[in-house]
């Protein structure tokens, strides 16, 4: 296995944040009411991405990934220890994790402030294997698996353009 972090990875972390920042980009333009009032990206070294002051003006952690899956094939979404860590012990008003499933168009919110007291969290080792980057990249790593019954789902209604809860 080559070193997590050399060019390549960093390359591929650097796609995956401004895919991230991009998607994010589409959804607040794409609500039918404004969610964010602001949104300040975070340096890059920093373990969340964004701070933001929502529509109620409460102090937000957000921190944002995709994963490319269907939302009805499993029953959980990952989150790495140290991104929990730091939504959790963020200083604002909440904190949320923002899973876009594969594209702008579909994500799964979760306030973490909200739901880190509940028994609902599961750890486990998982192999990784980049499909991009290829298997001299494939490890073994350790993450959080949240129920996604705790999160809120969303979809783009394309025949209005707005996104719509389906839970």
């Amino acid at each position: 296995m080559k070193s997590k972090w050399d060019n390549n990875t960093i390359d591929f972390a650097r796609k995956s944040e401004n895919i991230c920042d991009s998607y994010l980009m589409y959804l607040t333009g794409h609500t039918s009411q404004q969610w964010f009032k602001s949104m300040v990206k975070e340096k890059e070294n920093n373990r969340t991405d964004y701070s933001s002051i929502d529509i109620k003006n409460r102090s937000l952690t957000v921190e944002l990934k995709t994963r490319n899956i269907n939302i009805d094939k499993y029953q959980d979404i990952m989150i790495e220890p140290a991104k929990f860590n730091a939504l959790t012990g963020a200083t604002t008003d909440k904190s949320i994790y923002i899973n876009f499933l594969g594209s702008e168009k579909e994500f799964i919110i979760f306030d973490i402030k909200e739901i880190m007291f509940l028994p609902i969290r599961k750890e486990t080792d998982i192999n990784i294997s980049n499909k991009e980057l290829g298997k001299d990249y494939d490890y073994t790593t350790n993450r959080l698996f949240f129920n996604k019954i705790y999160g809120h789902y969303y979809k783009l209604d394309e025949s209005n353009n707005k996104y719509k809860k389906i839970w």
